[in-house]
């Protein structure tokens, strides 16, 4: 369903609800977790095997969308907006 949807939306509207919105929300959702280090100063609980995995994940996920030769550098980053934002706030976790 959501395929023929996507189709049918101009390329704009397509690209921002499939790569924009998830990134916003990966982020949002990121947020209550980094409140949480910043007031308590404490990470107690938090996996950082869990981050390792889930970023290198992401990262292989980048490097693939950069590996066709075919594919411009601004397009890969475009494609891999989701995936960038994710090891983004990872960062962002585990440097307070």
């Amino acid at each position: 369903v959501f395929f023929y949807i996507f189709r049918a939306l101009p390329e704009e509207a397509s690209y921002t609800l499939g790569n924009v919105v998830p990134s916003v929300l990966f982020a949002v959702g990121f947020l209550p977790q980094l409140r949480e280090f910043v007031v308590t100063r404490d990470v107690s609980g938090y996996s950082f095997a869990v981050t390792a995995i889930d970023v290198a994940g992401c990262t292989a996920n980048v490097i693939i969308l950069f590996a066709p030769r075919s594919s411009s550098a601004a397009q890969a980053i475009m494609d891999s907006a989701p995936f960038l934002t994710i090891i983004v706030m990872h960062g962002a976790l585990v440097l307070t």
